[in-house]
């Protein structure tokens, strides 16, 4: 399968490490108040609102804002049919580990014997949940140390999540971590 990122250039630092914590594209907001400006902008310029002398520079901004669009849109991965079936069912795993590796609802609320405080932090921190190789290679995790088991490498159930929660983004689907607990 060829390699698929779901970090784009914006993502990442100079050395070509990813640096954010979701990739742009899924920051809808961010993407809709660029968009919102760029819509305004050009309205106030096509109604003559704006003066003369100052046309240069807002034309100026609306280029920048679009490019900066452009490249957080670039970033957003183009995927094959197999691609996209491959990460669906992946989402579809990771969702399952998550759910396995947490406390249920009841303990968690109850503080029952059964929940550790400790436990769920070395969950949360230590690497005890399997993810897929490609599905790491795509969130550009390094696991060349990482310990294996089933011959798969283990990581956080933090990272376990955050890749979760970037697949379904992709899919436009809940990406809520809480709506993965036990009862």
């Amino acid at each position: 399968m060829a390699e698929i990122s779901f970090f784009g250039e914006v993502d990442r630092d100079r050395d070509g490490r990813v640096v954010s914590s979701r990739p742009a594209y899924l920051l809808h907001r961010n993407v809709e108040k660029l968009q919102d400006d760029v819509r305004q902008w050009e309205h106030m310029i096509k109604t003559g609102v704006v003066p003369e002398e100052n046309k240069a520079e807002l034309l100026q901004e609306i280029n920048s804002n679009k490019a900066q669009i452009d490249k957080i849109m670039s970033g957003r991965p183009k995927m094959t049919g197999a691609q996209e079936s491959f990460f669906s069912k992946e989402m579809k795993e990771m969702g399952e580990r998550i759910r396995e590796s947490m406390f249920g609802r009841d303990e968690m609320r109850t503080g029952l014997k059964t929940h550790d405080d400790y436990e769920e932090y070395r969950r949360e921190h230590d690497p005890c949940v399997e993810i897929h190789p490609e599905v790491a290679a795509a969130m550009g995790y390094d696991l060349t140390e990482a310990p294996k088991r089933n011959g798969n490498p283990l990581v956080s159930r933090a990272k376990l999540v955050r890749a979760w929660q970037t697949v379904s983004g992709y899919f436009d689907s809940n990406t809520h971590t809480e709506s993965l607990r036990p009862d």
